[in-house]
């Protein structure tokens, strides 16, 4: 599960704009355009998807029926910032030697 996020800085030249853009952002239209575009589904259960494609329809059904979400290891919220280091080598290395045997092992060593 993995989550966008539109930030209000402190220091912000146009605050009201800002809360007027976040507000729309947050709103069900907001999240079914953005997502539509994005190719993702809105967080939001009150969001009408009939605009989005079937695939989108049927992943939003299922984020709603679940009764628990996965964390995601790519985002740092599955693992330690330790193990992630660890993988992020370990791809690294893929990408470098393309040697599919030793990455395995170094995907796998990179929970220990």
């Amino acid at each position: 599960l993995n989550m966008d996020s539109f930030p209000y800085l402190a220091n912000n030249p146009s605050p009201e704009a800002t809360k007027q853009f976040l507000s729309y952002c947050g709103s069900a239209e907001g999240q079914v355009l953005f997502n539509a575009e994005k190719g993702s589904i809105p967080p939001r259960s009150d969001a009408d998807v009939s605009s989005l494609n079937t695939f989108q329809q049927d992943q939003f059904e299922d984020f709603n029926a679940a009764d628990n979400q996965p964390p995601s290891v790519q985002h740092g919220l599955a693992v330690s910032p330790g193990v992630s280091t660890n993988i992020g080598s370990a791809f690294s290395g893929f990408l470098e030697e393309y040697d599919a045997a030793a990455t395995a092992d170094a995907l796998i060593n990179a929970f220990n």
